[in-house]
């Protein structure tokens, strides 16, 4: 005969259900003495929400779940919170327990009872596939009660704070109420602390907040950037049929056609950007005459880097060096050098110093003292977008000798 089930059951009892081993269920199930269900342990008791903002820490050790209790964000353990608007407005409600990086779930219905609730929302998935659990922004109405379910996502709901709050969406929060920036040059500010994401809105270029949207008419054909000034993590530009035409890397306008910017920042917050005609990129990089080796045969060059252009803070330098005798490669290897200036434009002009290490790629041979034959070839990134300018230099003879 089947073990009796309990319609409501703890996790504790969940996991002793139907054992066989009796002795291991009296170890798992016993609760620690005096300890008692949370009082909103069920949907009927679902604790009012008042006034908000709204605030509080929680432990939901003992919290169970009821027979017919949906499961959207969790199913071992939950407890229940209810709110009902006096006027319409957005609503940004999360749990989440300050301690690891694993968050209650959370879901949000309307309804009566737990067998005719809708779900508005269950949890969060960003553009890029991470799913929040503990995290939901809705539109609320005023008069309907919303019912907000806090759960065990993996296994212990435990302790976790509960906060819900009024959020001020921004006016160009979603992509068709973007905001036009006007004439070019234009400087743009915006905020994307209360910013959403719309159903079903991708972030090709990444990000971690909600998204705000502007659009922009060009009068003339011309190369257009968007240039960052502070605040902001990725762009994302479309033509007005939705196609991505980059993630803020320069692009070709057509005259008298409108762009639209998604406009995303790395931490919720206020943001300045331009858009503006882009200056391309352009300069020299050389190799010093002399570089001198170790006794184990790596080289250590040096050279020079001079460009011009926008907003380029950080480049790559590869060196590739060939040592013969006669017309035989006796030696050969490319080594790297970085250089990064944050908030600094390396590309205004001024000469940047670079030192790139090279080994030797034959295990059998390495680098002596003499001459040898350097190219320099330099990948400019330009933050924060990563797209790549490449400038070369040409082949130049360095007179290598060992370090004493």
């Amino acid at each position: 005969m089947s073990p009796l089930v309990p319609a409501r059951l703890t996790w504790r009892q969940k996991l002793c259900t139907f054992t066989v081993a009796a002795l291991a269920c009296l170890f798992v199930s016993a609760a620690p003495a005096g300890a008692a269900s949370p009082s909103n342990d069920n949907f009927a008791a679902a604790t009012e929400i008042g006034q908000l903002p709204f605030s509080e820490t929680a432990d939901g050790s003992e919290a169970s779940v009821e027979s017919g209790e949906p499961d959207c964000a969790g199913g071992l353990a939950s407890v229940w919170y209810r709110f009902t608007p006096d006027r319409d407005m957005s609503v940004r409600a999360q749990a989440d327990d300050n301690i690891t990086f694993r968050s209650p779930g959370l879901a949000v219905y309307t309804g009566t009872s737990l067998d005719h609730l809708s779900l508005i929302g269950c949890g969060s998935t960003d553009p890029q596939g991470y799913f929040y659990p503990g995290h939901v922004d809705f539109d609320a109405t005023a008069g309907t009660t919303y019912y907000m379910r806090a759960a065990d996502f993996t296994g212990v709901l435990g302790t976790f704070t509960f906060d819900v709050g009024e959020i001020i969406r921004p006016a160009n929060d979603d992509r068709a109420n973007a905001q036009p920036v006007g004439n070019l040059p234009a400087s743009v500010s915006g905020d994307t602390t209360d910013a959403t994401i719309e159903p079903g809105e991708q972030q090709p270029c990444g990000g971690n907040t909600g998204s705000v949207w502007y659009s922009v008419t060009t009068a003339t054909a011309s190369d257009l950037w968007l240039a960052p000034v502070s605040g902001i993590g990725n762009f994302a530009v479309y033509n007005v049929g939705g196609d991505l035409l980059g993630c803020g890397e320069p692009f070709r306008s057509v005259a008298g056609a409108t762009y639209l910017i998604q406009a995303v920042g790395y931490t919720p917050g206020p943001f300045n950007f331009e858009v503006r005609n882009y200056t391309p990129i352009t300069g020299s990089i050389s190799v010093d005459s002399s570089a001198q080796i170790d006794r184990f045969g790596k080289v250590t060059v040096r050279g020079s880097l001079r460009c011009t252009g926008d907003f380029a803070i950080g480049f790559n330098v590869q060196v590739t060096l060939q040592q013969k005798v006669g017309k035989q490669p006796v030696a050969e290897g490319a080594g790297f050098a970085s250089l990064y200036a944050p908030g600094q434009a390396i590309c205004d002009g001024r000469s940047n110093a670079w030192t790139a290490i090279v080994y030797s790629s034959q295990t059998s041979s390495a680098f002596w003292s003499g001459s040898m034959t350097a190219t320099p070839a330099a990948v400019i990134i330009t933050e924060p977008y990563y797209f790549q300018v490449d400038l070369s230099g040409p082949p130049s003879k360095v007179s290598a000798q060992r370090a004493k």
